[in-house]
């Protein structure tokens, strides 16, 4: 029960803090002062094959995405709308070190009922969508021991320090992968018949 209501706590900070997540420091990350793109690349293309693309470095092998640098334009934006169009890549976007708002944040109490506040709170309707697509949730993690969770986390992905250990520190990530697809328990998600794939993308500083 501990970690039912850590879930719907974190449940409830999650609506509030995504919005505030983008007051949050953001800034292009550069390298001999051109700005680094990630680039996400056709399964077997390394960023040696795609014209321009230079000091590719690989941040996750389950993605096949990259940063990398590309010569060209200075403005990132520009520079990565050129190089989503090269053959062999699939999408590219200026490489952005995102740091998270830390605000504070007050929960309501745990709901009754296992929709809650929650489902409401992101306009979803009161029916759950019987979806069965994984769900990528770009967050803090997930604690995937929670029952809401049993047998739904597929290929999980640390952008921070790599590998596939997303243990979620925060509890932000947990929140959100509930709202979007906890199977009914403590709380219940939007699509519960949908996985989850985990990309941790903030650390335990933000």
């Amino acid at each position: 029960m501990r970690w039912r209501a850590t879930l719907l706590a974190a449940g409830a900070a999650a609506v509030a803090l995504t919005s505030q997540a983008a007051a949050g420091e953001r800034a292009v990350v550069s390298q001999g002062g051109e700005p680094r793109l990630l680039v996400a690349l056709t399964p077997g293309v390394a960023p040696s094959r795609v014209p321009g693309l230079r000091d590719g470095r690989l941040v996750s092998r389950a993605l096949n995405a990259w940063t990398a640098t590309a010569g060209g334009s200075a403005d990132p934006a520009a520079l990565a709308r050129s190089v989503a169009r090269r053959r062999g890549v699939v999408a590219a976007q200026p490489d952005t070190l995102i740091r998270r708002a830390q605000a504070g944040i007050t929960c309501s109490g745990a709901p009754g009922t296992p929709d809650g506040y929650l489902i409401g709170a992101v306009r979803a309707g009161g029916a759950p969508l019987d979806a069965t697509r994984p769900v990528a949730v770009v967050d803090s993690g997930i604690d995937g021991s929670l029952d809401e969770f049993a047998g739904k986390v597929v290929k999980p992905v640390n952008v921070v320090s790599g590998g596939a250990d997303v243990t979620d520190g925060d509890g932000h990530g947990t929140g959100v992968a509930g709202v979007a697809a906890a199977r009914a328990g403590g709380m219940r998600g939007v699509a519960q018949g949908s996985p989850v794939m985990p990309v941790k993308m903030f650390g335990a500083d933000g």
